[in-house]
């Protein structure tokens, strides 16, 4: 028996979808944590101190990676089984929530030191910001949600067509790149 692209399509389809069904339950299930971290992130004390501290030069923006590590870590508890966090984006927050400490010579190439800091926060913080909007979509949306969790949309309304069809979040599996 010949196996047709159409019936692989299908099937890698059904598999994103089970996925994408996961990944909204467990959002939902963890929407009270994600929604009060989020609340708390967009805070005075959680964005704009953080923000100020790093062009004022204090050291006080080294905390902000412990934030960034929460993040992260509600974040990774989003994915479904066999599914793990993008390369790109471990990249990025492992460079700029590693728990670096200040040091007096941090002083002379200040941003070579903390910059990174920040651009691991505001990544964290987007796909904290994506977690939450997806969920508040569902209720408001009569087409496909747009799921921004990265540079792909994931549609959770059918019925669909594999041309319809986009796929991945932060998370990638093996099969991830059917539809890239």
């Amino acid at each position: 028996m010949m196996v047709r692209d159409e019936d692989v399509r299908a099937k890698l389809l059904e598999e994103h979808l089970k996925r994408d069904r996961v990944l909204l339950a467990n959002i939902k299930r963890q929407l009270p944590e994600l929604e009060s971290l989020l609340e708390e992130v967009n805070s005075h004390w959680g964005y704009e101190d953080p923000i100020y501290r790093f062009y004022h030069r204090s050291l006080k923006v080294y905390a902000i990676q412990q934030t960034t590590q929460r993040m992260v870590k509600l974040l990774k508890s989003l994915a479904p089984p066999g599914a793990t966090i993008s390369a790109d984006f471990e990249q990025i927050y492992k460079a700029g929530a590693s728990g670096k400490e200040f040091e007096m010579e941090h002083n002379k190439d200040w941003t070579k030191h903390t910059r990174v800091f920040l651009e691991a926060f505001f990544h964290a913080k987007y796909f904290l910001e994506m977690a939450v909007k997806v969920w508040q979509d569902l209720g408001r949306s009569t087409g496909y949600v747009a799921f921004w969790m990265g540079r792909i949309i994931i549609p959770v309304q059918l019925p669909i067509t594999a041309n319809q069809f986009r796929t991945t979040t932060i998370f990638r599996t093996n099969n991830s790149n059917f539809c890239s």
